[in-house]
């Protein structure tokens, strides 16, 4: 390994690997900006929507002298922890039942 003919390469090689290396993080990161700022201006432009729906119905509400319209079903007492997660996105989200090793 001290000759020439196989350091040249050699070093060729790895800095052909770091470069990748690097390029292969920069995508990663780049990627995942992409996909967080995307996200957010959807949720920008949902929450817009909501709030503009709203606002219509509300002063539709009041013109016609009624009560203000309900968007949601109405909340139980003790609400579940995987009812506010699946209202709150479209994914539906599955908790596993606790089980005691004890019983």
């Amino acid at each position: 390994m001290r000759s020439l003919r196989y350091r040249i390469p050699a070093v060729f090689l790895v800095g052909v690997l770091v470069a990748s290396a690097i390029a292969a993080v920069l995508a990663v990161r780049l990627f995942q900006d992409y996909t967080r700022d995307r996200t957010l201006a959807e949720l920008r432009r949902q929450a817009q929507g909501l709030a503009e729906l709203y606002q219509e119905q509300a002063i539709r509400s009041v013109d016609e002298a009624r009560a203000a319209p309900g968007f949601a079903a109405p909340m139980p007492a003790n609400p579940a922890p995987t009812m506010t997660a699946s209202m709150c996105s479209e994914v539906m989200v599955e908790t596993v039942p606790e089980v005691s090793a004890f019983d």
